[in-house]
Order: C-alpha cells, then structure tokens, then sequence
C-alpha cells in the first residue's frame, strides 16, 4: 500500500473489478486510455494481464470511494506509469499526487528512468506529465487504437538513478523471476 495524504494506492483484486468496469463507462475516459480493453471485457483482461504489471486502485483515504487505476509496468530498468481517474476526482490534483507519491517509491526503490504516455489530443495529461518533470522523447504515430481508429501517442521519460524497479504482481509474487520486495 502507498499512502498518500489524500489517497490510499493498493494492489487491484477480483473484488475490484466491478468498480473498475464502471469507470470504464466514461466517455472520456474510452476516448484517452491507451491498451485496455474496454468494459465488456474488463473481467477476461484483468485475468490476463501482464505478470511485469502492478494493477494500483486509488482510494480515497476517507470515503474509500475509488478514485482512479493506476497501471505500473516494468521494463528492465525502467517504470511505465499510466492509468485514469474518475470524474468527479478529476481537475482537483488527484493524479498529481498519485504520480509523485510513485515516483518516490521507484525512486527509493532504485528505479533508472520512469516513462508515461497518452494520446496526442490529451492535452490536460501532456500538461500534467510534463509539470511532474518528464521530458518528451517522441511521438508515435498510429500507435494505438481507440474504437475504429488509430492515434498518435506521446511518449514522455523521465531519468531518476540507476537500479531495477520495484513491483510484484496481484498474486504477491515476484513479477516474471525478480527477487525484489514488494510496494505495499
């Protein structure tokens, strides 16, 4: 578990799949996520999803309302973050908070470069991303695709120090052999 001060940030279970769907009906929220199909399949995808991955569901400390996912998914020695808020946490610095409460776990876990994406129209998470000190590398052109269509993708790094990152998957288990500690 990550604690932040408004929020709490713990490892996704079966139990929160239901919650994860539902915020899977947003519109906007279907029109900006890269990678994850949408909710007719939210049950299938979470059972196979990705063993370099850590599923986080962002809670309000208080109300224990869900306020977001986060997606961390290791590469070498190198952080993806990603993920959503929902509605009526957004615009009040939620993910901004999230983002850096995770930025200072992989930092203190020795994590090298930490890298975030999204989709070329978002314009309030290509401002968010480049506040929190990532610098973008690239853009991607047709990288993904959102319904019928293919979109461009920026692709954002940011450089902390050398060392491996830190996840386990939902199981507690060492993602794909690694002999590292676990997050929570």
């Amino acid at each position: 578990m990550i604690l932040t001060q408004r929020l709490e940030l713990t490892n996704m279970g079966i139990k929160d799949v239901a919650l994860v769907r539902e915020s899977l009906n947003d519109p906007m929220v279907q029109n900006q996520i890269i990678g994850i199909p949408f909710y007719t399949q939210v049950s299938a995808w979470y059972q196979s999803k990705p063993l370099n991955a850590l599923y986080l569901i962002a809670r309000d400390k208080i109300t224990q309302d869900m306020v977001g996912v986060m997606i961390l998914q290791q590469f070498s020695t190198t952080l993806d973050i990603g993920g959503w808020v929902c509605e009526r946490y957004r615009h009040k610095g939620y993910v901004k908070e999230a983002y850096e409460a995770v930025m200072k776990v992989a930092k203190e876990c020795g994590t090298h470069k930490l890298t975030a994406n999204c989709i070329t129209t978002n314009e309030r998470a290509r401002e968010l991303i480049t506040t929190m000190g990532f610098t973008q590398c690239c853009v991607l052109r047709e990288h993904a695709k959102i319904g019928d269509q293919f979109v461009d993708v920026v692709l954002y790094e940011k450089l902390l120090e050398d060392g491996i990152p830190v996840i386990r998957n939902t199981a507690g288990e060492p993602s794909q052999g690694m002999t590292i500690p676990t997050l929570s």
